[in-house]
């Protein structure tokens, strides 16, 4: 499946290729939009974040097929893989995304005593 932005007219549906990062990303699994209005756009090759009208990556995924992404409450990304168990944390750094954990089978789990970690 190729991102591709739709728009209704007289009842008829129109698709245009998205370009991201230069390209049409092909391979996508799902679009997921955030309760901030983010939308992240996983696919074979990375994946995407829209915030405030442009895509960003996410910076270096593992070599897996990105499935889904969320972000927590401290701004961090978390990216799950379609082909293993594992995920990757993703943060802003200097205006740049940067993966930070890489292949965590267990993520660190946020309680009401210790916050996000």
């Amino acid at each position: 499946m190729a991102a591709r932005p739709g728009a209704s007219a007289a009842g008829r549906w129109t698709w245009e290729p998205v370009q991201v990062g230069g390209h049409s990303p092909d391979d996508n699994f799902e679009v997921v939009q955030d309760s901030r209005g983010a939308v992240f756009l996983p696919t074979r090759s990375g994946v995407w974040l829209r915030e405030d009208g442009a895509w960003a990556s996410l910076g270096e995924t593992l070599p897996f097929n990105p499935l889904a992404a969320t972000r927590c409450a401290d701004g961090d990304v978390w990216v799950a893989y379609l082909d293993q168990a594992v995920l990757t944390r993703h943060r802003r750094e200097g205006g740049t995304w940067k993966r930070i954990v890489s292949g965590s089978r267990i993520p660190p789990c946020p309680t009401a005593a210790t916050g996000w970690r």
